[in-house]
């Protein structure tokens, strides 16, 4: 179980490998499954619209489930950004030396909160529109945990809010139902909060407890390997199709690089001012002080 400060750590400091496999089901089990119809999948994909070969096929037995962040949206300013991990880990790295790593969180989180976000590929919003209107079930599924965190007291209305506001929502009937659990997690307007526990953990109690129809696949997104792995894990143990995707999305790499000097001015200024200084008025800052 990875807690939501372990996840900033790993945002900020961590790195990631990349891979891609076939796995064999396993018997089905569990009163939420299907008939077993062919072997799991995992695909690596950097479009959205690669996953639209599996979901033509989605009925009423699928679950469509996406992760959020760097899936549906990502911060606007390039610090948070993926291609810009290798200018700001070593600039996070000295805070954490220097500070310990909860001022690192304090700092992260602040930049989350204030920072402005965009949908990561505009095409996402309307695979998830044509989706609902297809009454396929389709949720998100999103690392935070449901309890205050840091400067953030409310974090469930916090991720509706960045959904939102890009015109995002997954509040709809079959998936209407607000429940918490143990582990920091819970369920509420079709998105489950993983908190302390893997994506999968999380996922197999909202199979198993909370939604109302029989499930036979599995459609899964994710940007990072090891939650596609988690949810893979538990289909087959429940005996589930799963189509899971690990989703590098390419627009990233478009992105300009990051300014070092820049980068410093505005973590500075966000540590000791507590206020998020996007990139155009960094630029302006650093100019006049040139």
């Amino acid at each position: 179980m990875i807690s939501i400060l372990g996840t900033i750590l790993c945002v900020l400091l961590g790195t990631q490998s990349i891979s891609a496999r076939t796995i064999t089901l396993p018997k089905p089990t569990g009163s939420h499954t299907g008939a077993l119809t062919s072997a799991i999948s995992w695909k690596k994909i950097t479009n959205i619209t690669q996953i639209q070969s599996v979901l033509q096929n989605a009925d009423a037995e699928t679950l469509v489930v996406f992760d959020v962040d760097y899936v549906i949206i990502a911060p606007k300013d390039l610090l948070g950004r993926p291609k810009a991990k290798s200018v700001r880990q070593p600039i996070f790295q000295e805070y954490k030396d220097q500070y310990g790593k909860k001022r690192v969180q304090e700092i992260w989180i602040n930049y989350m909160i204030q920072g402005e976000r965009e949908l990561v590929e505009p095409e996402v919003k309307n695979i998830i529109d044509n989706l609902k209107a297809d009454q396929i079930s389709t949720i998100a599924l999103t690392a935070i945990g449901t309890q205050p965190v840091g400067p953030v007291q409310d974090p469930i209305k916090q991720r509706l809010q960045d959904l939102n506001q890009q015109g995002i929502s997954f509040n709809f009937v079959k998936a209407s139902k607000a429940k918490q659990w143990a582990h920091d997690s819970g369920f509420y307007q079709g998105i489950i909060f993983s908190g302390k526990q893997d994506k999968g953990e999380a996922l197999q109690y909202y199979i198993e407890h909370i939604h109302t129809t029989k499930i036979k696949q599995v459609v899964f997104v994710d940007d990072d390997e090891r939650n596609v792995e988690s949810v893979i894990k538990m289909c087959e143990e429940l005996g589930l199709e799963c189509h899971g995707f690990h989703y590098v999305a390419e627009v990233f790499e478009k992105d300009p690089p990051l300014n070092p000097e820049l980068a410093r001015l505005q973590i500075k200024t966000l540590d000791q001012q507590k206020i998020w200084m996007p990139d155009e008025k960094a630029k302006k800052t650093s100019a006049k002080k040139d």
